[in-house]
């Protein structure tokens, strides 16, 4: 997750397709930017999370 051009949190998703950021309060009081690597490190989605948000999904 970055804010402000700055990596707040990092994380990888577990068996089940989740990722939980510890270090990220809900609801969220600023924006994220939520970029999406593959296996190999290629960007797969970058997302923008509206401050506001409890729970977010990337489908596809």
């Amino acid at each position: 997750m970055i804010h402000n051009n700055r990596i707040v949190s990092t994380a990888f998703f577990d068996r089940f397709g989740v990722v939980r950021f510890g270090n990220i309060g809900t609801l969220t009081n600023v924006s994220y930017t939520l970029r999406v690597f593959n296996a190999n490190g290629v960007q797969f989605r970058t997302r923008t999370i509206p401050a506001g948000v409890e729970t977010f999904a990337i489908i596809g």
